[in-house]
């Protein structure tokens, strides 16, 4: 460990330009999860952190052996791995989002950032902060399907003040340019979908109200505060393009309960996409927009109740709320959870 924020990345592929250009940032280290797919030897050497799946069972052998192989949420390892040596920040990427050259300041120290603007936003209780950056019909995967025409978004976003903006700031979204995360309608129904999306670079930062949600996703994300890194757990028993949708929303009403909350920005990225089925996206974010309405109310509705409870119980709690709805498909995400808790601990 040389610097207090690190970089996780889970790839079944070798060393990309996005991890090289992470590797070579002297300012964040770089821990990388592998699966069984993943050509070990070619990280050899590389200046990172490798986790092999030797010794992820090394590090947490009871939830290793429940842990699916195969499956995005082996990052879950990562995150175990940073929180043990005592990073204070940590920073979700993939293997295809390369870096801009102010992707350090305006990320991990963007209190430090010149020329920035802040802003608080209201309005609807599902909202499209990706509007807020481009004139595009575009909307982030996982936004409830209701809330896809709204033209609004720009009417709820007040300007605040920058002094003390980032003082309760738990988690920062970023955007990425390219092929952002959006989902599989956009991109088999819109024509601007046929070229590469490219957001505007305002330097601002917007962060959620009281009462509103925005999808976040694993694609640019950071982490701040280490009291929040149980909700880093990716579930592995919802489909794959919902499993960190359902984590992300899950943070904000937690994070908003402890008193803290979540800020997006600006494109930060570059997505040079790895290869998609579109439709089997498709098909794996239909259970996505089934529930997502749902999931909100359950959200609101433990928000209405006093909250949630803080350390391990609170999410034990949800989850289990979420298995009796049918929002996530099986049993055996409980015992998994239980253990990565306890792992963590």
């Amino acid at each position: 460990m040389s610097n207090k924020a690190c970089v996780i990345i889970t790839t079944i592929n070798a060393p990309t330009p996005a991890v090289l250009k992470y590797v070579a940032d002297p300012s964040v280290d770089v821990i990388i999860v592998a699966d069984r797919k993943t050509p070990e030897a070619s990280y050899a050497g590389l200046g990172c952190e490798f986790l092999s799946v030797a010794r992820q069972k090394e590090l947490a052998p009871a939830f290793d052996a429940l842990l699916p192989f195969n499956h995005y949420s082996r990052k879950n390892m990562g995150y175990l791995w940073a929180a043990h040596k005592g990073y204070e920040c940590i920073i979700e990427t993939d293997d295809d989002n390369i870096p801009y050259e102010d992707w350090t300041e305006k990320s991990v120290s963007p209190e430090l950032a010149p020329a920035t603007s802040h802003f608080l936003v209201g309005g609807p209780k599902a909202v499209n902060l990706y509007r807020l950056f481009t004139e595009k019909h575009i909307w982030p995967r996982g936004l409830p399907l209701s809330r896809v025409l709204d033209q609004d978004s720009h009417h709820h976003a007040q300007p605040v003040a920058a002094n003390g903006f980032f003082d309760d700031v738990s988690i920062i979204q970023g955007l990425a340019d390219g092929d952002p995360d959006v989902d599989a309608i956009f991109r088999l129904t819109a024509k601007e979908s046929l070229s590469p999306v490219m957001f505007a670079k305002t330097g601002a930062y917007y962060k959620l109200g009281a009462t509103q949600y925005c999808p976040g996703n694993t694609q640019n994300t950071v982490w701040r505060r280490r009291a929040d890194f149980p909700l880093l757990y990716v579930p592995s028993y919802v489909s794959f393009r919902f499993c960190d949708i359902l984590k992300m929303y899950i943070a904000q009403a937690f994070v908003r309960s402890a008193g803290r909350s979540m800020v997006f920005q600006g494109a930060t990225v570059f997505q040079d996409r790895n290869p998609h089925d579109y439709f089997k996206d498709y098909l794996q974010e239909c259970e996505m927009y089934v529930h997502v309405d749902r999931l909100i109310a359950l959200l609101d509705e433990g928000l209405a109740t006093g909250g949630f409870a803080s350390g391990p119980d609170g999410l034990k709690l949800f989850y289990a709320r979420l298995v009796t709805e049918g929002i996530v498909k099986d049993t055996r995400e409980l015992p998994l959870l239980a253990a990565w808790l306890k792992a963590l601990d």
